[in-house]
């Protein structure tokens, strides 16, 4: 992936022959030009996520494109895959079109994660605990009783009338 940040234009522009990105790459990219002494310009990324989780795993990390920034592809009909999650701050697109008439189709690689906190180490409670607690909660007027008594008169009802 070769990209050049175009600091005045808040324009990151895939270089020719660049057909795919990868988000935690261009971040790092980023990082690397405003070390360079490019600083003073308005950031262009905020990131949430990436922490480490047990082991090797971590938080899947989701890229905003801030103050205006946008990517654009290079200037060439092709296909530009960006793999990551890349959203701009307040909504909107994060490409932005080329210069010339060219057929770009971007395609967007998230890879698919299932998050899971552990809260407690386990304290709190188990399932049944839930289950129990819905079931005997007390029922609105005008149906006495608790939710789980009020479904068994439903069944009662239902199968008094044939339903199953």
């Amino acid at each position: 992936m070769s990209v050049t940040f175009n600091g005045p234009g808040k324009l990151i522009v895939a270089d020719p022959g660049t057909t795919a990105i990868d988000m935690r790459d261009l971040y790092s990219r980023w990082k690397d030009w405003v070390a360079l002494g490019n600083a003073s310009f308005e950031p262009a990324f905020r990131v949430v996520g990436g922490d480490p989780t047990e082991g090797a795993n971590f938080i899947a990390p989701y890229f905003f494109l801030t103050n205006g920034w946008r990517i654009r592809p290079q200037e060439a009909s092709h296909v530009l895959t960006i793999t990551g999650t890349v959203l701009v701050d307040g909504g909107g697109d994060p490409v932005v079109p080329t210069l010339g008439t060219f057929q770009v189709l971007v395609k967007t690689v998230v890879p698919v994660r299932a998050e899971g906190v552990a809260t407690g180490g386990g304290s709190g409670p188990s399932e049944t605990t839930i289950a129990a607690a819905v079931w005997n909660r007390s029922t609105a007027a005008p149906v006495a009783g608790s939710y789980g008594a009020f479904v068994q008169k439903l069944l009662t009802v239902a199968k008094f009338l044939g339903l199953k």
